[in-house]
């Protein structure tokens, strides 16, 4: 499919297909107009570059490695910084009353539950609920109460 395409690509602005499968490289005058002009394979690329931008290509491809290394630091510590900062605005936005039913295993308890996720008790506000018992028989009720709430 890719030798296809290149074939195609070449014989369309006339140009002789490069030797190899690496990619196509070419460059256009958008501007001015005109049909692109063939640079050849990634070597024939790299080549131009370095004839184009000499020195600074050449500091570019020696020093690459701990430039790469030195992107990577900064995103990895930007990102850290991104999850403090979420950490720290979701702490400060979200204040909820925290409430604890002690005796949650009650059937009494299990009629308030409704009433407390009501909006219209606590308006505009979260609840964290604590639900707790003295029989550690009833614990695995709590968890699927909890699941249900």
């Amino acid at each position: 499919d890719w030798d296809n395409w290149v074939k195609s690509i070449c014989e369309k602005n006339q140009w002789k297909a490069p030797r190899q499968s690496s990619p196509l490289i070419w460059r256009e005058l958008i501007d001015r107009g005109g049909r692109g002009a063939l640079v050849g394979d990634l070597d024939d690329f790299q080549e131009y570059a370095h004839c184009y931008y000499g020195s600074i290509l050449n500091h570019f491809m020696t020093n690459t490695s701990a430039l790469f290394r030195s992107i990577a630091e900064e995103n990895a510590q930007q990102h850290i910084r991104d999850l403090e900062l979420n950490e720290q605005h979701i702490k400060q936005t979200v204040n909820p009353y925290h409430i604890c039913i002690i005796g949650a295993d009650h059937p009494c308890a299990y009629g308030l539950f409704p009433d407390l996720r009501s909006s219209n008790l606590f308006p505009n506000r979260d609840i964290c609920l604590r639900l707790t018992t003295h029989d550690p028989t009833k614990l695995s009720s709590l968890q699927a109460i909890a699941m249900e709430i």
